[in-house]
């Protein structure tokens, strides 16, 4: 006799369990705008939706609607709407490195990281942007006492484009990105290709293909401008630096070596950047062209 009620306790504690989940979505999907929930549903079919915000986007103005749900693989998920039913973006966090492409995947355990221990993998897709953005944030273990988190950043097809130390915080929490700065790039960079978009430091930042090298494109943050902040990337370690470069460096610190140029352009004096990567801090100097 206790064994059958025992039984009839825990189907009735599961049926209210299930029950309160079924209203609690049903509450949620209800509060979503119909032309919102009509192009979700269209576009992430099955999805089971945890989450639902909305709120006014302080740069574009846009009224945002961020739902909250698991997809079809099992996978958490935000997606973002304009109000009138816009798809804008999708944020999905993966579980393993397994889950990028094998391009992606192999880009990133080649490199100096790749046997660094992984945290976080997301995939970001943007409306604006037809490259798929993935991000693998990660610990150095040779910097134990850095509170930073490394971030990396690799298209689909494996192409690296960045990697970054920050405390961390949102990278996307830009949806609607500006028209005026997709303008600029086009003209200043013809026949580029961008390859993604974060919120770097206050900074919009755009990864561009141009010429065949990642260069990262970055504007100021509160501007309806979009007014042009720098452009910086890579130089071949071979590239031959100016010698009142090489002068400058020779008095400050005569014994730097570094293994990595880059090249940063800014419209008014443009100047080098000399990093040594086998330095776990990835320490360097900023030296200006006409030093």
């Amino acid at each position: 006799m206790k064994q059958i009620n025992f039984l009839k306790y825990a189907f009735i504690l599961t049926l209210f369990i299930y029950t309160t989940a079924c209203d609690k979505e049903d509450t949620i999907e209800g509060s979503i705008p119909e032309k919102v929930h009509t192009g979700f549903n269209n576009k992430f079919p099955n999805a089971i939706i945890s989450d639902f915000n909305n709120y006014v986007e302080p740069l574009s103005k846009d009224t945002i609607c961020e739902i909250s749900f698991t997809n079809k693989n099992g996978a958490n998920t935000i997606a973002w709407y304009k109000s009138d039913g816009t798809w804008k973006m999708t944020q999905t966090e993966l579980k393993t490195i397994n889950d990028l492409t094998p391009e992606a995947k192999d880009s990133f355990t080649s490199s100096i990281y790749g046997s660094a221990q992984i945290d976080k993998i997301y995939k970001t897709e943007r409306d604006e942007i037809d490259a798929s953005l993935n991000t693998l944030v990660f610990k150095i273990s040779s910097i134990a006492s850095d509170d930073n988190l490394n971030y990396a950043f690799i298209n689909d097809d494996g192409l690296f484009l960045n990697k970054y130390s920050w405390t961390e915080y949102n990278l996307n929490s830009v949806v609607s990105l500006s028209e005026k700065q997709f303008k600029f790039i086009d003209e200043t960079y013809p026949e580029s290709e961008i390859r993604g978009y974060i919120n770097n430091s206050g900074s919009h930042e755009y990864f561009i293909l141009h010429e065949d090298k990642v260069k990262s494109v970055l504007f100021y943050w509160n501007t309806a401008q979009a007014t042009w902040k720098e452009t910086r990337y890579e130089l071949d370690i071979d590239t031959k630096l100016p010698d009142n470069v090489i002068k400058y460096m020779n008095i400050i610190a005569p014994d730097f070596v570094y293994t990595n140029i880059y090249y940063i352009e800014t419209g008014l004096v443009n100047k080098y950047l000399l990093v040594d990567k086998n330095d776990p801090r990835e320490f360097g100097h900023y030296v200006s062209e006409d030093i």
